[in-house]
């Protein structure tokens, strides 16, 4: 299927729509010190469709991603990673759908937030849009958290490997946290920079995971049967304490977490030459991506994991498959770390540009600062990018406080995301799709169809994620997703009472123009 063309009526109603609006967009200047409501993001719109799709894959990053979430084998193993990954990799291509007509009629960095603005009740349409611009925020905190504390993980399995003697304590962890996390955001402050790292990041992404894939499959130890793998054996492997049905379930969630993220792309429609095409090109290419590797991975994974007890992380199952050989263990864990570095940056251009985006609509603290671009030559949010590294730094104090807080506090960034995708998806629903001001890319007989799928997994992943991990339930190893859902709604709320209601302005701020 291809991206549909509107007729020539549409075209020409969606050029006159947009001509008033582009008529006062114009390129920002290099002799300006800095940007703000109105102006466009930069001199020169460095990103096209492939560093776009670079960058949206490089933060999804599905095949590190899927030998990172190796210790979710305990809710089925084989059947559980290989047959959620064709369903999560079906209601991804619907989200690529949506997020596309979306950001096809409504390029913005602002996204989500931005489009539920355009498509709420007048008298909501602040209220809607400050509440779904907090809750995109916060998923990508959680998920630049989550990769920095794997990180963490990611060294000291290494280091375990090495000194079988050594104890872990959260402080070390903690450390490296805010080291990666430091480095990764420094790695974004450089505007013409982004789209070539985003480039050579996922090249290098690709060959770390074909790598990873050989190297699984290589060596003459024992292989896991396909009727084991597959789930045809009558044997599934559950220590969840859970039904096999409600294991599975639960178990989806990290693997669902390989195909997170897909939204960064859209939040770069104003350092793109034409949004309104290459970024639903690049939602689509990145869902076809990560749904060949994460079978690929899924497969390779546990075809060699021929004990499914000791298949505890990565690090450990290549030890067991080279007979305790570490060299390979120890070489694939520092290229491991190299993606995780790769996909906290990624991560942290993501967060700065909705930080900057919102700030221009004054609805942070500081936006005065946060509003703005660095002169030469940066030309990108620094304060914005400062202050996302400043709230996952924070995140590494929740993880030094306890563990269990923080698995929750991150574990919520993929029910934030759904959520972040079905409120615009909702209200252009209610709006009714036939009165949608649509772009190039709209898909009317599918459309719909995805639309309603990213409604109805957005409420599942909000159930289900929530159930307890393991039964029976105690303390250290208990859910308390729902907990920090509800705070993080509370805390939006609140801050609208106290400060969003008398400072978001929802300027008209240009879309970005093809």
């Amino acid at each position: 299927m291809s991206i549909q063309s509107c007729s020539a009526d549409e075209k020409t109603d969606a050029t006159s729509n947009h001509q008033q609006i582009n008529k006062e967009s114009s390129l920002y200047d290099s002799s300006v010190t800095g940007t703000s409501v109105g102006q466009i993001s930069t001199p020169k719109k460095p990103f096209t469709v492939w560093s776009a799709l670079s960058l949206g894959f490089n933060i999804t990053n599905t095949g590190a991603s899927m030998v990172l979430v190796v210790g979710n084998t305990s809710f089925g193993a084989g059947p559980l990673f290989f047959y959620s990954t064709i369903l999560i990799a079906a209601v991804t291509f619907c989200v690529a759908v949506t997020l596309g007509e979306l950001v096809s009629a409504y390029p913005h960095a602002g996204g989500q937030y931005f489009w539920a603005a355009q498509l709420s009740p007048e008298k909501y349409r602040r209220f809607f849009s400050y509440l779904t611009a907090i809750l995109s925020w916060a998923s990508v905190i959680c998920v630049c958290a989550s990769s920095a504390q794997a990180a963490g993980l990611v060294t000291f399995q290494i280091v375990s490997l090495a000194r079988p003697d050594f104890v872990y304590q959260r402080w070390m962890g903690f450390l490296v946290m805010e080291g990666f996390n430091i480095l990764a955001a420094s790695l974004t402050i450089y505007e013409f920079l982004l789209p070539k790292i985003s480039k050579g990041a996922l090249f290098y992404v690709v060959a770390v995971t074909t790598a990873i894939f050989v190297c699984l499959l290589a060596p003459s130890s024992p292989k896991q049967s396909a009727a084991v793998v597959f789930g045809a054996s009558g044997k599934y492997f559950n220590l969840s304490g859970w039904p096999d049905g409600i294991a599975f379930l639960i178990g989806m969630n990290g693997v669902n977490w390989c195909f997170s993220c897909l939204d960064a792309a859209t939040h770069l429609s104003e350092e793109i030459q034409h949004p309104r095409k290459d970024i639903p090109i690049a939602l689509l290419s990145v869902a076809g991506m990560a749904l060949l590797i994460g079978v690929m991975m899924s497969l390779a994974i546990y075809f060699a994991a021929f004990d499914l007890e000791m298949t505890t992380s990565i690090i450990s199952l290549l030890n067991n498959i080279y007979d305790n050989n570490p060299t390979c263990a120890y070489v694939f864990g520092g290229l491991l770390l190299l993606c995780l570095l790769n996909a906290l940056a990624s991560g942290h251009a993501w967060q700065a540009r909705i930080t900057w985006s919102l700030s221009r609509d004054k609805g942070t603290p500081f936006h005065s600062y946060m509003s703005t671009l660095a002169p030469a030559p940066f030309y990108t949010p620094l304060w914005a990018t400062l202050w996302g590294a400043c709230c996952v730094g924070l995140c590494g104090f929740l993880y030094l406080a306890s563990a269990t807080a923080f698995s929750s506090f991150v574990s919520g960034g993929v029910i934030l995301q759904y959520i972040t995708y079905a409120t615009p998806t909702t209200l252009l629903l209610l709006h009714g799709r036939s009165n949608f001001n649509r772009g190039p890319f709209f898909w009317p007989k599918f459309g719909p169809v995805a639309n309603v799928v990213v409604i109805v997994w957005s409420i599942f992943t909000l159930v289900v994620y929530s159930l307890p991990y393991f039964l029976p339930v105690a303390a250290d190893t208990f859910n308390y997703v729902s907990v920090m859902v509800v705070i993080v709604f509370l805390y939006a709320t609140i801050f609208w009472i106290v400060y969003g209601r008398k400072h978001y302005t929802l300027a008209d701020v240009n879309l970005a123009s093809d």
